[in-house]
Parts: structure tokens; C-alpha cells; sequence
């Protein structure tokens, strides 16, 4: 441990100019008190009259996330993707139960899957409040108390007699599971310099995609079982739910350093009796409401003003668009060209994972074209050389939109050229994804969170509307042509990576936001 005393020093002050609010998902930065994640400017006066002594880490601190050992990090990041892995189940398994559920309340299939839109949604609203108690708080807590109600919520879910009472529950389960997709990324960052992060990151961005497969799967077979029914979607997540909260609160640990260091800071207050022993996040620390106003403000802003965060938040919410939409576009597909019926109409969803298989297996690769760009910029990689496979994934996922709807086209047509499709849009999805994480990043340092969030928020509005007109978009234009539209709007989209790499150094310049290479 390190004890500093006295004022917070003029580079210290510069930065905490810089940081009003705290971080949204804590993408890329430390957690030390070195690095001062605060909130706001402390006062010169109170600081230089208390004489206050700043705790922070030592070289080398065991109790330093980045420093913990390696399996410790593998066990908190196994949680963290795991919660990410459950969330997507919880996110999909309702698609499957649609139909039943609009013929048992006597409203239409299309206003069934509000079911899906209002939990996609509630992703998107929620960690903007919950983001800010995790700065105060800690991410256990709000990990645990998250995980509580979407545990909880599965038994009214399951016994609700009426429609409005299964939508009010599946939004209020979107609100917990949505620290799996909002908070994880920070939790990774908490743990793993820039450099160790590209697998752990890999695994976390593959764990949605894992997650929307086996939910579809394990949700499509408990319906096709007539003798259970679409309520026994939510008894299975209710008992599995259950098991795993057991295995959070043995393995999680709160990884969030400022926090962290604010216990130590307290615990030194009340063993030896000073209260001047404070950490600089503390010090520096506004309050709670006006840490959630800064948490709902910032995030728009930069999406609205910011041209690099709006392109790549319209780039990155049509991908999760699709990946959405495949919920209502596969089952439709593979019932009316192969006669797949029940359960085994979500067996294409394997092809999905083994998208995101070979996303991770790829990964690597982008990593080492990365390092290759830094070597040639004094040890430095540009936010561009993030975008090398995202190029690539981008025009992927455009040809897997037109192979999945045109292979399962005619009387000759097999079930395996439309899997194709989607392993090849799985995988652009993936890499698209991965980059829009990396490339903000990048560009944003303090900013982050907030260009982070505001993505975040436009792609999951995106999810919850693409399964709303899927089912008629394919119903009017046909499997081919529904399948060729999307096609044609991802290929327009690969212009967005495209642009940035080559004129991404000058809009970086042109922001008074994003990082420069000046």
C-alpha cells in the first residue's frame, strides 16, 4: 500500500476535470487509485486543511486486481461470462413459447414477441442506473442483486394468468440479467491490462452467441413437449437460475479497485482512529443521483454529437438487429422449405455456434495484426488496425444473409446451404462486435463507458424491434428476397469500417473527444 498525503496533484486534477461521471462498463482503464476513476474535482481548501493521506496500490499489491493470480482472474471471468451465457438464454428462450403464449391470451403472434422486445429493452435502459451503484457500491452487490430478480421473476413469470402480467415480468427479468451484458466487459477490464484482454474478451462477446443457440434450443424442445408447455421455459430458467446463484456467491469477488481501495481506506480509518486515510475515487466522489444524471446524459450526447460513436452504434445495432431477427427468421425458413417442425426447427442454431467458435478461434489473428501496427507506430497500435477482421465479418455477414434465404430456395434445396448462411452471419456478427469494443476503446479513453453505453443502448433498441417486423417482412417478401434486403443493408454497412480505416485518424482529430495520434 501506498499513503500519499496532501492535495491531489495538478496531473491528478486535469483528469479528474475530465471525469464528471463514472464509468458506464469501465471498458479500458485500471481500477488504481493511480489512475483516479473519480468523479468530480475535489476541493484545494478541504484537501490542504485535512491534510488527508491518499491510499492507493503499491507495486506488486496482492489485493490489486491485476495482480491476482491467474486462476483467481479465470474463475471471476468464468462468472462474469457465464452471467453474459444466461442472459442470452433468458433474452431468447421466450421466442419459442411466442405462439402458444398468443394463442393462450388471445392476442396476436406479432404482440406476442414483445415478450422478447421489452427484455432486449430493459438491457438497454437498465445499466445506465445500475452502472453508477457500481461505482459506489461495488460490482458484487450489484451482481448479486441483478441476479436475485432475474431469479426471483421466473415464478410469477411462470404463473402470471394474464398477457400484461408476462410482459411486466420479462421486462423486470431484462433489468437483472442486464448487468450479465452491461458489466462483464468492465469486470475483464478490472482484472486484464489492454494486452492480456483480446481471449478473455473473445470468450465474453462469443458467450451472447452461445447463449442465444442453446436457448433457443433447450426453449424450442420444452415447447414441442406438450405435456410441459411454454410455462416450462421459465420453471427451467427458475431451477437453473437457482443453482448458479449458489455458484456466485462461492466464486464471484469484487473486482472493481476503486472500490477496493475505498474499504482499505476505510478499514485503516477505523483501525488506527485517522480520518484523514481516504482513496482518490472516494475524495473526488459526487453524489449518487447526480452520478446516475451525468450516467443518462453523457451516453446520448456523444451518440447524437460524436459521428464516429453514432456510425459504429448504427453499424453494431444492425448486426445485433439480425442476430435477433434470426429467432423468427429460422424456425420460418426451415419450417416452410424443409418441413422442420418443433424442436428440431432450432437445430440450425448450432451453425451459430460454431460462428462464434471460429470467432474465437480467429481472434488471435486480429490481435497479431494489431501488434503489427504498433511496432510500425513507435509501440503504439492506432484504433484503425482494430477493424482489419471486421472488414472482413462485415461483408461475411452481407453473403450469409444471401445464402441463408437463397440455399433453402426450389424443390433440390438442402438444409446445410442455409446453415452455412448462418455460421458465416454468426461470424460477422462476432467480429463486428469485438471491434466496435476495441476500436471506442481506443478512440475514447475516459469516454469510454459513455460511448460504450450509448451503443449499447441504440443496438439493443434495434434487437428489440428487428423479431417485431421479421415475422411479416418474411411473410410479404418472401424467404429470398426478405434474406436479400438485410443482405443488401449489411453490405451498405461495410462502408462504415471501411471510411473509418482510412479517414479515421483525421475524424479523431476533428473530435474533441477522441483520442488523436498527434
Amino acid at each position: 500500500m501506498i499513503e500519499r498525503t496532501g492535495s491531489p496533484t495538478q496531473q491528478e486534477h486535469e483528469l479528474l476535470k475530465l471525469q464528471h461521471a463514472p464509468p458506464l462498463q469501465d471498458a479500458a482503464r485500471p481500477s488504481s487509485a493511480s489512475t483516479l476513476q473519480s468523479t468530480a474535482q475535489p476541493s484545494h481548501s478541504k484537501a490542504e486543511s485535512l491534510n488527508l493521506i491518499y491510499v492507493e496500490w503499491a507495486e506488486g499489491d496482492p489485493e490489486n486486481p491485476y495482480n491476482w493470480p491467474k486462476w483467481k482472474k479465470a474463475m471471476v471471468a468464468f462468472v462474469g461470462v457465464f452471467l453474459t451465457f444466461h442472459s442470452a438464454i433468458g433474452a431468447v428462450c421466450y421466442a419459442w413459447g411466442a405462439d402458444d403464449i398468443a394463442r393462450e391470451f388471445g392476442v396476436s403472434p406479432t404482440l406476442s414477441l414483445l415478450g422478447v422486445s421489452l427484455f432486449t429493452l430493459a438491457f438497454g435502459l437498465a445499466p445506465m442506473a445500475l452502472a453508477p451503484l457500481s461505482e459506489v457500491y461495488g460490482r458484487w452487490p450489484v451482481y448479486m442483486g441483478s441476479y436475485a430478480v432475474f431469479c426471483i421473476v421466473q415464478l410469477p413469470n411462470a404463473l402470471t394468468p394474464t398477457f400484461a402480467g408476462v410482459l411486466i415480468c420479462r421486462f423486470i427479468a431484462g433489468v437483472g440479467a442486464s448487468t450479465g451484458s452491461a458489466m462483464v466487459g468492465g469486470t475483464l477490464a478490472d482484472m486484464y491490462k489492454a494486452n492480456e484482454r483480446g481471449m478473455p474478451m473473445a470468450f465474453f462477446t462469443s458467450a451472447t452467441l452461445f447463449g442465444t443457440a442453446a436457448g433457443s434450443m433447450y426453449a424450442a424442445y420444452v415447447v414441442a413437449n406438450r405435456s410441459l408447455g411454454w410455462r416450462w421455459i421459465f420453471w427451467v430458467e427458475l431451477i437453473i437460475n437457482g443453482a448458479s446463484a449458489v455458484f456466485m456467491v462461492l466464486a464471484l469477488r469484487e473486482s472493481r479497485g476503486s472500490v477496493l481501495l475505498s474499504r482499505r481506506a476505510k478499514r485503516l480509518r477505523k483501525e488506527t482512529g485517522d480520518d484523514r486515510y481516504v482513496c482518490a475515487a472516494d475524495a473526488a466522489r459526487e453524489s449518487l443521483l447526480v452520478l446516475i444524471r451525468y450516467s443518462l446524459t453523457r451516453p446520448f450526447f456523444l451518440l447524437f454529437c460524436e459521428p464516429t460513436v453514432a456510425l459504429f452504434s448504427i453499424w453494431a445495432s444492425f448486426a445485433w438487429g439480425l442476430l435477433y431477427l434470426f429467432l423468427v427468421a429460422v424456425p420460418i425458413v426451415y419450417r416452410e422449405a424443409f418441413d422442420w417442425q418443433g424442436g428440431k426447427a432450432s437445430l440450425p442454431f448450432i451453425a451459430m455456434i460454431i460462428g462464434a467458435l471460429l470467432g474465437i478461434a480467429l481472434s488471435p489473428v486480429q490481435d497479431r495484426l494489431y501488434l503489427r501496427s504498433a511496432r510500425k507506430h513507435n509501440g503504439v497500435g492506432r484504433p484503425e488496425a482494430r477493424l482489419y477482421m471486421s472488414i472482413i465479418g462485415s461483408l461475411l455477414l452481407s453473403f450469409g444473409m444471401f445464402i441463408f434465404g437463397w440455399s433453402a430456395y426450389g424443390s433440390h434445396a438442402h438444409w446445410s446451404g442455409s446453415a452455412v448462411g448462418i455460421l458465416l452471419g454468426t461470424f460477422g456478427i462476432f467480429t463486428i462486435y469485438s471491434a466496435v469494443f476495441s476500436y471506442m476503446s481506443d478512440c475514447y479513453g475516459q469516454w469510454t463507458s459513455s460511448a460504450l453505453a450509448g451503443q449499447s443502448f441504440l443496438r439493443n433498441v434495434f434487437a428489440s424491434a428487428f423479431p417485431l417486423f421479421g415475422r411479416q417482412m418474411y411473410a410479404n417478401l418472401g424467404n429470398q428476397w426478405a434474406s436479400s434486403l438485410l443482405g443488401f443493408l449489411a453490405l451498405a454497412l461495410t462502408a462504415v469500417p471501411i471510411a473509418l480505416f482510412i479517414y479515421g485518424p483525421r475524424v479523431r482529430r476533428a473530435s474533441k473527444f477522441a483520442a488523436s495520434d498527434d
